[in-house]
């Protein structure tokens, strides 16, 4: 299901691209971030986006400075995500940190098969 247009996506997409600049983006000075549980939720609503309420869940993986969306939804209630979104975002975070979690280790290897080379 599409909800965004191309300028509304390239307007949450700059809004992403601003968060990535902060030292922390999950306290911006700028962009409506708030914390869902383990989570992040960006609210926008109105200017580009006309009447749609939009919410994009997120998280920062530590310790890297990535930011992984994990879903946007068209909010239409006023209380927390529906269980369905939340079982959107944990089942596409449960793979992601995986393979993050796997590269963390394999650059560890890397890194001290690196310092025993080093050391010889």
């Amino acid at each position: 299901m599409k909800i965004l247009n191309q300028d509304q996506y390239e307007h949450l997409a700059q809004q992403f691209r601003e968060l990535a600049r902060q030292d922390d983006p999950s306290h911006s000075v700028t962009i409506d971030v708030k914390a869902i549980e383990d989570d992040l939720e960006l609210r926008d609503k109105g200017g580009i986006l006309g009447k749609l309420n939009v919410r994009v869940y997120f998280f920062l993986p530590k310790p890297s400075r990535s930011i992984v969306v994990l879903s946007v939804d068209k909010k239409e209630r006023e209380n927390a995500p529906s269980e369905g979104v939340r079982s959107r975002i944990s089942r596409r975070k449960r793979p992601t940190t995986a393979i993050l979690d796997l590269r963390s280790r394999e650059s560890a290897d890397s890194e001290s098969t690196r310092g025993d080379s080093d050391t010889t």
